[in-house]
């Protein structure tokens, strides 16, 4: 039985395209005995802005992908866990594709993104063709995440509003190693714990 997992990706910045036509071949490779395929936006689909056009070539940044794997598995009972390992597989590649990109096509400016689970389409290919879409499972709708209490802590509201009124007309600025600390926090959202570990050793130089 073969385990189609298929999400959207809404990136929060725009990447480049350039083809000899109006779309773009998707990247189709394998890691870990999963077949990956990685859809690029087509120049005139949504979440894209045409750049301009340079004899035959079409030059495009767009903002929307789309991951589909295709692995072999034995059933498709535990569905969350299933849900779990596609999560698992996207944000690595998402992870080694926007690090390859960053580095080989110089854009210091973007990171890895996870994927968004409500974004996930589970499919199920049986031996004899017949496709089933599987159900979600409760654990991936997003009100069993809700906090009990709504998070005035990190939020803009009435209770925080006034210190950043300060911090921005007295100038009040974080000290280096404490803009380090969050740099590090951010890297280890992004699945990269060794760079993180990294920048953590510099805040603590800045601290001594």
């Amino acid at each position: 039985m073969k385990l189609i997992a298929d999400i959207r990706i809404e990136l929060p910045f725009a990447l480049d395209f350039c083809a000899t036509g109006p779309d773009l071949d998707p990247l189709v490779c394998t890691l870990q005995g999963v077949q990956i395929t990685l859809y690029f936006p087509p120049s005139l689909s949504d979440g894209t802005d045409g750049q301009g056009l340079f004899g035959e070539w079409a030059w495009w940044k767009g903002t929307i992908l789309r991951l589909i794997q295709e692995r072999e598995v034995s059933d498709v009972e535990d569905v969350e866990s299933l849900r779990e390992m596609a999560l698992e597989t996207g944000d690595e590649v998402m992870r080694r594709f926007i690090n390859s990109y960053r580095w080989r096509l110089g854009r210091a400016d973007i990171y890895p993104v996870r994927l968004d689970p409500r974004k996930l389409i589970l499919t199920a290919e049986h031996e004899d063709g017949a496709r089933e879409t599987l159900a979600e499972p409760i654990s991936a709708f997003f009100y069993k995440n809700m906090p009990k209490d709504p998070p005035l802590k990190t939020s803009v509201n009435s209770r925080t509003l006034a210190r950043l009124r300060d911090d921005i007309a007295k100038g009040v600025e974080p000290s280096i190693g404490v803009q380090l600390d969050l740099d590090a926090e951010a890297l280890e959202g992004q699945g990269e714990f060794l760079r993180a570990e990294l920048i953590r050793g510099l805040a603590r130089q800045q601290m001594d």
